[in-house]
């Protein structure tokens, strides 16, 4: 399921985006097992294009557990100067309706506080 949150969109290869965060959340549950939620559902993805204050161009993937209201999530910045998607944040969540429901009302004015990984446009 794809999504748009504020006024502004930008183009970015969604099939990628899927699976970079497919392959860093799975990559996060090996190495940290006691963050791992066993029965997350790769298969059905919210895929969230923001553009955010700066502005940056941020793409969220999150997965939801089969079972409870638990989560993970991605977030990866498009760098327009190399056209590349960037991880600059994952992590897990008890609530991922809530972290979904919180990207929705991103507009260009909100700052979200992750690392710039991008060099200076």
């Amino acid at each position: 399921m794809a999504a748009s949150a504020g006024e502004q969109s930008f183009l970015f290869d969604q099939d990628l985006a899927v699976d970079l965060a497919t392959a860093y959340v799975k990559s996060h549950f090996k190495s940290r097992r006691d963050h791992a939620i066993p029965d997350i559902d790769f298969n059905n993805p919210m895929v969230t294009s923001i553009v955010a204050k700066g502005p940056r161009r941020l793409v969220s993937v999150s997965f939801v557990a089969k079972t409870s209201q638990a989560g993970a999530y991605v977030v990866m910045e498009q760098c327009a100067s190399i056209g590349l998607l960037v991880a600059v944040d994952e992590a897990t969540t008890d609530n991922i309706a809530a972290y979904r429901s919180q990207l929705q009302r991103a507009t260009i004015t909100t700052n979200f506080a992750i690392p710039t990984i991008c060099p200076s446009q």
